[in-house]
């Protein structure tokens, strides 16, 4: 008999006996304990991590929930569809807050608005302002310039300045219903005046003068022979006649 490196024995002898058959098995055992076991042969495997041994058999580590963070536990088909079930689907938009809304604090989902006039879309509330709604109020500011630049320009198309010398006059002559402010204001501290005067320019004298504020020399009244508003500085120093019309065109200014 002889015995194998692996401590198997193998008889010898076959006039004796027939060992063929236990030869046979013997060799397959020598074999098997120096083989790794494959895809196509038997042989041994060692018992990595991920795997408890009970009552003698091989046992794969499973979880039915989420409380653990051993990561070689290996997670239930049971536990993988409550979680598909219970995650958000790819297309998960919803009227409800369910999936969480975006904030002034927080990130998440919002809705949009065409409304850039409505104060209900606040940040907390998760709304947001569509690109309509920002072309919408972009258009309206647009306008209301356009208006504005307008209203401007016809505003200064109704204001207009003269100068008057040292100790000089001026006629201020109207066409047709005004409306206006008169203001002087000269060099001299003395040499200021405001007025409001209205009328009718054209025809008999309907024309009416009321002061605000004026300093000693200076003076604005009404011709009646020349139908026209009279403006006077007497204080020896340039000023200048500032008229902003409120209603009407602006008057003629002469000084005869």
């Amino acid at each position: 008999m002889e015995t194998t490196n692996n401590g198997v024995i193998t008889a010898l002898c076959q006039d004796i006996y027939n060992v063929q058959p236990f030869n046979s098995n013997a060799t397959v055992l020598d074999n098997h304990i120096n083989t790794v076991a494959s895809d196509v042969k038997l042989g041994h495997i060692k018992i990595g991590t991920g795997f408890d041994m009970i009552d003698e058999l091989v046992n794969v580590k499973i979880a039915d929930n989420l409380s653990t963070d051993d990561s070689d536990t290996a997670l239930s088909a049971k536990m993988g569809k409550e979680l598909n079930e219970s995650k958000a689907s790819k297309n998960h938009a919803s009227t409800e807050m369910t999936y969480g809304i975006g904030s002034d604090t927080s990130f998440g989902h919002v809705k949009l608005s065409d409304d850039y006039t409505s104060s209900s879309g606040a940040a907390m509330a998760g709304v947001g302002a569509s690109s309509k709604a920002v072309c919408d109020a972009y258009n309206e500011l647009n306008t209301n310039l356009d208006n504005l630049k307008s209203d401007v320009n016809t505003l200064k198309g109704k204001f207009g300045s003269q100068q008057i010398g040292i100790k000089s006059f001026r006629y201020l002559n109207f066409s047709g219903i005004f409306s206006c402010i008169i203001t002087i204001d000269g060099v001299n501290g003395q040499s200021y005046g405001s007025f409001i005067a209205n009328g009718y320019g054209i025809g008999s004298n309907r024309m009416h003068v009321a002061k605000l504020q004026a300093g000693s020399p200076v003076t604005c009244t009404i011709l009646e022979d020349r139908e026209a508003i009279y403006v006077s500085n007497q204080s020896g120093s340039e000023s200048t006649i500032s008229i902003f019309m409120l209603y009407g065109a602006l008057p003629e200014f002469t000084t005869s």
